[in-house]
């Protein structure tokens, strides 16, 4: 930077010297002419070595460059005027006069009317430049979406005899509920869960839990120890305070029994095939990432018209117009003895839908209800 600028002002003072003789001549100065503007030149120059260094104690080196400037190009007046978009200076409009030109009375109306118009066109820039950022987002979040609707299951399958009807949808931001089924060796196996926060690092995290939860279960490994694992990587690799609840079952081939690992999820209940639904009460351990513990599980068994439901935070906590929650309450009373798995789903995708009257959803919304109904050659993976 400091060579370039030594080399412009070489430049310019170099192509001032050349000029000097013309500038004598137009005069009619000729040779003595000459002489006195190269005397002149020296004495501004001594002026200006005894006057400079006094001029910095008083003005900083960006201004006096300014001054500089200005008194070269032979400014008579200038007028310097803030380009305001909105309530912030987004750059300033300069005008002056040169060659002896004085500037008319409505000088000061035209400038300030010019800025006005400079500032109008900065604003149409920057809602232009916000317009385009937003489709942008709104591109990549539609992008994240579909990927991960692709990780999730069928919103319908069945599983070694297990059928299950699954409704998830994010909320405002890129969803961090995990949802996944699948089967192995030695049964089927579903798990739903929440990770902590919003976005894209609560989608990544999601990602990553589904996918090594994923692998260990269809090898087959006992639950308690895919629990574990999946809760050790966590650890090894979370960032802050991140964390995710988790609930996880494997399901009998026979359709008796479930047995179940809640990460501190809570959010499953049992509709019996004879009296109400009632929430499950299962071992586990804290939250996904909390703690390097060893995780328990509970078997519940089931009867042959049993259903599981199993559903994120996103479904009760969502409020309503006068600020209540929907409620855990309401979510398992919804439940119906002569019900299905389709009808468990689609009474509480409806339940919530009016609970919000056409507010946005605070948070994602994932439910999936199973209930076991033969051995069947479908099976979805």
């Amino acid at each position: 930077g400091v060579l370039v600028r030594v080399f412009l002002i070489f430049f310019h003072f170099t192509g001032l010297l050349a000029l000097l003789p013309l500038l004598a001549q137009g005069l009619g100065g000729g040779a003595g002419g000459f002489t006195l503007l190269l005397a002149c030149m020296g004495l501004g120059a001594i002026t200006v070595a005894m006057v400079l260094p006094r001029l910095r104690q008083h003005l900083p080196a960006e201004k006096l460059l300014v001054l500089g400037t200005l008194v070269q190009a032979g400014v008579t007046a200038a007028m310097c005027i803030p380009l305001m978009v909105g309530e912030t200076i987004e750059g300033f409009a300069y005008l002056d006069s040169v060659g002896g030109a004085r500037p008319g009375e409505d000088a000061a109306a035209f400038a300030q009317a010019f800025a006005r118009f400079l500032a109008m066109g900065l604003g149409d820039i920057r809602r232009q430049e916000l317009t385009e950022r937003k489709r942008s987002l709104e591109k990549e979040l539609a992008g994240a979406h579909d990927v991960q609707r692709r990780l999730m299951p069928e919103e319908r399958g069945t599983l070694a005899g297990w059928r299950w009807r699954l409704h998830s949808e994010p909320g405002q931001f890129v969803a961090g509920d995990i949802v996944g089924a699948g089967e192995s060796d030695v049964g089927p196996w579903v798990f739903l869960g929440d990770v902590a926060g919003k976005g894209a690092a609560a989608g990544m995290l999601m990602a990553c839990i589904q996918a090594h939860l994923s692998c260990d279960l269809g090898r087959g490994l006992p639950l308690r120890e895919c629990v574990d694992r999946v809760n050790a990587y966590v650890i090894r690799h979370r960032g802050g305070a991140e964390f995710a609840t988790l609930m996880a079952a494997r399901l009998a081939p026979d359709g008796s029994s479930v047995e179940l690992v809640d990460a501190g999820h809570g959010l499953a209940a049992v509709q019996p095939g004879q009296g109400a639904a009632k929430l499950v009460q299962a071992d586990g351990g804290p939250p996904l990432g909390v703690a390097d513990v060893p995780y328990d599980s509970t078997h519940i068994q089931l009867g042959s018209d049993d259903r599981l439901l199993m559903f994120s935070d996103g479904l009760n906590e969502q409020r309503g117009p006068d600020g209540n929650d929907l409620g855990i309450e309401r979510v398992v009373s919804t439940l119906r003895v002569d019900g299905d798995v389709d009808l468990d789903v689609e009474s509480l995708v409806a339940l919530l839908r009016a609970h919000a009257a056409g507010l946005p959803y605070t948070d994602d919304v994932s439910l999936i209800s199973l209930t076991f109904e033969g051995i069947s050659d479908a099976t979805v993976s």
